[in-house]
């Protein structure tokens, strides 16, 4: 029997794709200027209520991958990641760095940009020609790992186990250092390089989340009371931040930004992506109910959703080369900005899988008639 398509995770993917453009469209938050500026406080808010965006993609990530041997062996595993993932992050870093290099004019940061194929490896292995393309050096990581923690797919204190270490590694010491804790004295009994990455919390989390909580059988969470955590998990983030940066008001920026409190090592962060992945799993129920047409969007532009990571970089850095340009000051506006980028890099995407799978569907037809 065919499993039943869960909804909810075509739309956690596109909410965390737009997610992701608009944290990256919010970049200069990172470059607050003395004196105040009302633009670098919508970034701010920006970088609050969308930093679920990451530690979403891997919660659904675990969600789905942590007990593949229910479904295939483990080579299949990996030829499927390769397939999806290492490709993607192959032709994305070949699109950036051949636009890059071949137009360096036209992409803000560009200038002076190369082209060589000694040059192209050391900037993939490096992650240094486009740097957000972190997010799929991390995946990987955590895909070596499942083989080893789908042995405890099925087991929830092991879990649970395996969580707590997490949780003590990669959040809880960031967090006293944070208060002002001296981690030389923390680090040596607690430090745990197996553990340190706050992506495995996520990762696990996500099958965690889906599989022991938000059950009948366990601790449903009603869509309401997410959203109400949702929101005071935003607003936290970015009260604690402000306080914790000296924000007064809007004429008291200081000239650096310590960006702890927002960010996906936060534990404030960790409430607002688990807020996020069950109020979108309680609403599963409602989501069921799209049919049609409409269904048929919401999968293409959930399938486009990794496209939309790997190309928005290329167009924020497009635009960004001309937002002071005559008839470009409309884009100046983040928000407005970040909706742009959404639906062209949105757009391209979907284009280009459709027209991948157009080719790969003719392909695999001639190769049926030539075995006829």
């Amino acid at each position: 029997m065919a499993k039943k398509r869960l909804v909810f995770v075509y739309v956690l993917n596109v909410l965390a794709a737009f997610a992701v453009v608009m944290l990256h469209v919010s970049l200069d938050v990172f470059s607050p200027r003395a004196g105040g500026n009302p633009k670098w406080f919508a970034s701010f808010f920006l970088q609050a209520a969308f930093i679920f965006a990451v530690p979403v993609f891997f919660a659904v990530s675990g969600m789905n991958l942590l007990d593949y041997r229910s479904k295939y062996d483990t080579r299949t595993f990996f030829v499927k990641r390769v397939r999806r993932v290492g490709v993607a992050l192959l032709f994305g870093s070949a699109v950036c760095y051949l636009a890059y290099g071949l137009f360096p004019g036209d992409f803000w940061g560009a200038e002076g940009a190369t082209l060589s194929v000694k040059g192209f490896v050391k900037e993939v292995l490096s992650n240094t020609v486009n740097d957000t393309y972190w997010f799929l050096y991390t995946i990987i990581y955590l895909y070596i790992l499942t083989p080893l923690l789908s042995l405890a797919a099925g087991r929830k204190r092991l879990l649970e186990y395996l969580l707590a270490c997490c949780a003590v590694s990669a959040v809880l010491l960031p967090l006293a250092a944070a208060l002002g804790f001296d981690r030389s004295y923390l680090d040596p009994l607690f430090g745990w390089a197996a553990f340190a990455n706050v992506a495995l919390l996520y990762y696990v989390g996500g099958f965690y989340l889906a599989r022991y909580v938000n059950r009948p059988e366990g601790f449903p969470v009603p869509w309401q009371a997410s959203a109400a955590v949702y929101a005071v998990s935003t607003a936290a983030m970015a009260l604690v931040s402000a306080a914790s940066n000296g924000f007064v008001g809007f004429n008291a920026v200081p000239g650096a930004y310590d960006p702890y409190w927002i960010s996906i090592a936060s534990p404030l962060c960790m409430v607002q992506a688990a807020s996020v992945f069950m109020g979108a799993m309680a609403l599963e129920p409602r989501f069921s109910r799209l049919k049609g047409r409409g269904l048929s969007v919401l999968v293409a532009l959930s399938g486009a959703s990794l496209g939309v990571y790997l190309i928005q970089m290329p167009v924020i850095n497009w635009i960004g080369h001309r937002l002071f340009w005559p008839g470009y000051g409309w884009l100046q506006d983040t928000v407005v900005r970040g909706l742009v980028v959404f639906a062209v890099a949105m757009a391209l995407s979907v284009v280009w899988c459709t027209a991948w799978g157009t080719l790969k569907g003719g392909l695999r037809r001639l190769a049926a008639a030539g075995r006829r």
